[in-house]
């Protein structure tokens, strides 16, 4: 009887681990630094998001205000708790691949914690993007005629790599078979970072694609 239990209270979790047939070795593993955290209680007594964003700019080190360097506003939550802001860093408009910053303020203004990810920008930050001969190489290189690879977008990026920020090209894929990926690619063709961009829970028809916040206390 207790066999029996335990193949029942097991056979739900089975599902969940299912995924379709994807080569799942191509995929980079999770590689990115730790966001720095601070928790400064300052009183901004607005949650103008202008003003919010110059105190950030003034605040980070790596994003003194210079003619290169800005913030973009991507992402804008109210909870019950207060205000919750998402940043990412751009370098001569140009964004940099997991960069975001994150405020969290309450409901009168104070600003209760400050999640950092940024980068310190060299002033002989190269500038040679990939061109579409590099996009095609890559995709001649995954078996286009079984695989069907379509990409849904594609932009230029600077990508983290072992301290050095690297002009490259974010490719967002989808193929016959459903699977949904990112490709990071160098000048040269080459693969900086491959990432699922699909969530699994029970197969074959719950793939969902979600966005994750930086954890903090008021969320």
């Amino acid at each position: 009887m207790k066999t029996v239990c335990s193949i029942l209270l097991l056979f739900p979790f089975a599902g969940l681990c299912q995924k379709q047939s994807l080569d799942i070795k191509r995929f980079s593993g999770e590689g990115f630094q730790i966001a720095r955290a601070s928790y400064p209680y300052m009183q901004l007594k607005t949650t103008d998001e202008t003003s919010i964003r110059e105190y950030i700019q003034n605040r980070i080190d790596n994003l003194k205000p210079t003619k290169n360097t800005a913030l973009k506003l991507v992402d804008y939550l109210e909870s019950p708790g207060g205000y919750h802001f998402t940043y990412i860093q751009l370098y001569n408009n140009i964004p940099i691949y997991n960069s975001q910053v994150k405020v969290n303020l309450d409901k009168e203004g104070i600003i209760r914690s400050l999640f950092d990810n940024t980068y310190s920008i060299s002033p002989l930050l190269n500038s040679s993007f990939p061109d579409k001969n590099a996009i095609n190489d890559y995709l001649n290189s995954i078996s286009p005629e079984t695989r069907h690879p379509h990409v849904v977008s594609e932009n230029n990026i600077y990508f983290p790599e072992k301290g050095l920020l690297i002009p490259a090209v974010r490719l967002d894929i989808r193929e016959s078979d459903n699977s949904h990926y990112e490709v990071v690619l160098s000048p040269l063709s080459k693969v900086l970072q491959i990432h699922d961009l699909n969530r699994y829970l029970i197969f074959p028809d719950s793939v969902v694609t979600a966005s994750v916040f930086i954890p903090d206390p008021l969320t």
